[in-house]
């Protein structure tokens, strides 16, 4: 089985605050974020597990909210990155958070889909995290 699989765990909060999104005006609670590290955890280990399966997964995770201010989200890109029948990992993104853990990532494995948003960071900011994962060799997209 070839599957491409969409993952939102419990995360709901954004440290952007955008007067448009929902997802702004939450402040995810401790217990909120233990368990979207446990989802994300439990998740990592399943796929990890279809390997034998013969199954091939490409991997998008695509939160309500901004996932890589968090680092289990840093860990489960890695590990799904270098498992031989993951394709793919993805992770939609603000590019808001540190991104020196990407030097672990299989760039031929990981790919960003980031969104610049004028209104919460400076241009030039965005452009020096974008400049990251392109010296990096990590694919990604970028829309505003």
């Amino acid at each position: 089985m070839k599957a491409t699989l969409y993952f939102r765990g419990s995360l709901t909060s954004c440290n952007y605050d955008c007067p448009y999104c929902p997802f702004s005006k939450n402040k995810d609670n401790a217990l909120t974020l233990a368990k979207d590290r446990r989802q994300v955890e439990e998740f990592v280990e399943w796929a990890g597990n279809q390997r034998g399966n013969g199954h091939r997964l490409s991997v998008f995770f695509n939160p309500y909210g901004e996932a890589l201010t968090h680092s289990w989200y840093h860990r489960a890109m890695i590990e799904l990155s270098y498992m031989e029948h993951v394709d793919k990992v993805a992770i939609q993104t603000n590019l808001s958070a540190k991104l020196d853990w990407t030097e672990s990532l299989n760039p031929q494995k990981a790919a960003f889909w980031a969104t610049y948003h004028p209104g919460q960071t400076a241009q030039i900011r965005f452009v020096q995290q974008s400049g990251q994962l392109r010296k990096r060799g990590i694919p990604h997209s970028i829309g505003t």
